[in-house]
């Protein structure tokens, strides 16, 4: 999907997903998907040098109402991705500027 929406830089979005390719040793929570967030930030930012990402430049989009729970906790800014309304998601990132 990445490569047909963004084809041009697609190979530079950093995804993690399930599938143990990765890993995060850093001391920060690792529950919900924050340690799938600072491990994407790790390597972006090994990348990257002059990047500075942080809980305020960062937005998880989730459809898993728990992990949206652990990360505001966090405070991690996160939207909640209604499978059944997935429409409304740009709308939703709107409203948060």
């Amino acid at each position: 999907v990445l490569e047909i929406i963004f084809p041009e830089f697609s190979n530079g979005i950093v995804v993690r997903g399930r599938d143990r390719t990765w890993s995060y040793l850093g001391a920060g929570s690792k529950e919900g998907k924050q340690s799938h967030m600072a491990s994407a930030v790790e390597e972006i930012e090994a990348m990257h040098t002059k990047l500075d990402i942080s809980r305020n430049t960062t937005l998880l989009i989730d459809d898993d109402v728990s992990n949206i729970k652990v990360a505001l906790l966090d405070g991690v800014r996160a939207i909640w991705l209604n499978p059944s309304k997935s429409h409304h998601l740009l709308k939703d990132i709107q409203m948060l500027v």
